[in-house]
């Protein structure tokens, strides 16, 4: 969140001004918008495979597991060899990497997204159910937070199921028959799921109130860049603080709660105390059959508490690393398609004024995009074939304008041998700065970013005066250029003529 306001800082800073290319170029557009998809997907998924399925087994899993049940034997005794002597087995949770090496050999390698389906179902049935209360409620952060809490109530059930997915062997069972009884789970799982969703809001809605007390949140633009970083910064130590102390207890505590709750038919697919040290009286012989909220927490002792800790660090630097990767994209993106759109902007109304360019006529075919020009080409009585021609034409700029080539494309039908009969332009000068792999071009004939829309357009004049029929991409035009003259300025004329809308 604190990265994201950052970005958000940026873009709105290095965007403001009033420059005339204000729209949004479409294209920049759908790439930004592009990008953002792609976080969201890369940020949903780390955080999913680290931040909830490895977190999950790093609650449950026991950290002293009894491995094996020794047995005395002549090799035990002659060696003398004894349990205390073996070294005691590494947590199978101690880094990322391993947990998700081992549900791999366990369950294959999608194993990482176990109970993704379950998971996106709840994550839906929130939103359905927090968004309208909220709404009623006028959309204020206690609305928020009431909404999310009776809807946390609601799938605390399913919250279950999903735990049991995470932390148990693979199964044949189908996903709806693992899911537990909503009448009989509720009651047990109902005051963790409220301590846990309580603490969650707590934990997010503190700083959000702090950060909508000021004017942080009103008008970053207003803020100097140092005071919105610290403030940020500030806010995202308060909202670490508040996890530590207040949500990460209650979400693990829920966890285990849960974890205590597995069907006996199902094996873990971690080391796990089921009876949780004894704490846990199966129902069969009178028992909850499950473990108290208080002993869930307190049977997670320091070391696991670590370990978890270090899980949830590290997911939280790498959501951090891949955000400020993403954020450093957006805001190159934001930057490099508005340089170019108030560059197109500076070269259009320079060849609107510039009275020494006769027979071009510029324009932009939607007022809204300064990336798309419609031009008109009024050719001189000069030319030999195209003289007194009226033809229009549209040059399509890319975002990465001046590094890359606009593309040209007549819209009066024209017969050239170097235009293709849809009326794409293909000459040199519009080819992209590479080397041409069939070698008829050299890298100095092409584009470069010195060129402008004036060179482009003077270059494909020249270029109707004198066609090059060696590299054609009308082949009928350029066989008629070289063999039949006669018949080539037929077919010309008769293009000139429909270009003044005589035929």
């Amino acid at each position: 969140m604190p990265l994201a306001a950052v970005a958000n800082y940026l873009v709105r800073r290095g965007t403001d001004g009033s420059d005339e290319d204000k729209p949004f170029p479409v294209l920049g557009f759908s790439i930004f918008v592009l990008t953002l998809v792609i976080l969201a997907i890369t940020s949903g998924c780390l955080d999913y495979i680290y931040g909830k399925v490895v977190a999950t087994l790093a609650a449950v899993e026991d950290p002293n597991p009894d491995v094996y049940v020794r047995i005395e034997t002549d090799a035990t005794v002659e060696t003398g060899i004894n349990d205390a002597e073996l070294p005691p087995p590494k947590p199978i949770t101690r880094s990322l990497g391993s947990t998700l090496a081992h549900l791999k050999s366990r369950a294959g390698r999608l194993s990482r997204f176990r109970g993704i389906r379950l998971y996106l179902l709840i994550v839906l049935i929130v939103n359905l159910v927090a968004s309208p209360i909220a709404a009623i409620l006028g959309g204020s952060l206690v609305g928020n937070a009431l909404g999310q809490f009776i809807a946390e109530l609601l799938v605390a059930n399913l919250r279950v199921g999903w735990i049991h997915i995470v932390i148990s062997e693979p199964s044949t069972k189908s996903l709806w028959s693992r899911l537990p009884a909503w009448r009989k789970t509720i009651w047990k799982i109902a005051p963790a799921a409220a301590i846990r969703s309580v603490a969650s809001q707590v934990a997010t809605f503190v700083p959000l109130l702090i950060a909508s007390s000021s004017s942080l949140m009103a008008s970053p633009s207003d803020i100097a860049p140092t005071t919105f970083v610290s403030s940020g910064l500030g806010l995202s130590a308060l909202y670490l603080a508040l996890y530590v102390l207040i949500q990460m207890p209650a979400e693990v505590t829920f966890i285990r709660v849960a974890a205590s709750m597995l069907p006996e038919d199902d094996e873990a697919i971690v080391p796990f105390d089921r009876s949780f040290g004894g704490k846990v009286t199966p129902e069969i012989v009178g028992g909850q059959g499950k473990i108290g909220i208080v002993d869930a927490w307190r049977s997670f002792n320091w070391g696991s508490r670590m370990r978890f800790l270090n899980i949830v660090g590290r997911v939280f630097l790498l959501q951090m690393a891949v955000s400020f990767i993403f954020a450093l994209v957006l805001i190159s993106q934001v930057f490099l398609f508005f340089a170019a759109g108030r560059m197109l902007s500076r070269q259009l109304q320079q060849m609107q004024s510039d009275k020494d360019i006769p027979g071009i006529s510029c324009g932009l075919v939607n007022d809204n995009s300064v990336f798309e020009w419609e031009v008109m080409l009024m050719i001189s009585d000069d030319c030999k074939f195209y003289g007194g021609g009226f033809f229009r034409a549209r040059l399509s700029f890319p975002p990465e304008y001046p590094h890359m080539p606009p593309k040209m494309k007549f819209e009066t039908p024209i017969f050239h041998p170097n235009i293709y009969e849809n009326g794409d332009v293909c000459i040199s000068i519009l080819h992209p700065p590479e080397e041409d792999k069939y070698g008829y071009e050299s890298a100095a004939e092409r584009w470069s970013p010195v060129q402008t829309p004036e060179t482009i357009l003077l270059s494909v004049i020249s270029m109707l005066s004198s066609p090059n029929d060696e590299s054609p991409a009308n082949v009928e035009a350029a066989r008629l250029w070289r063999d039949d003259p006669k018949e080539f300025k037929k077919r010309v004329r008769k293009c000139v003529r429909e270009s003044l809308g005589e035929d």
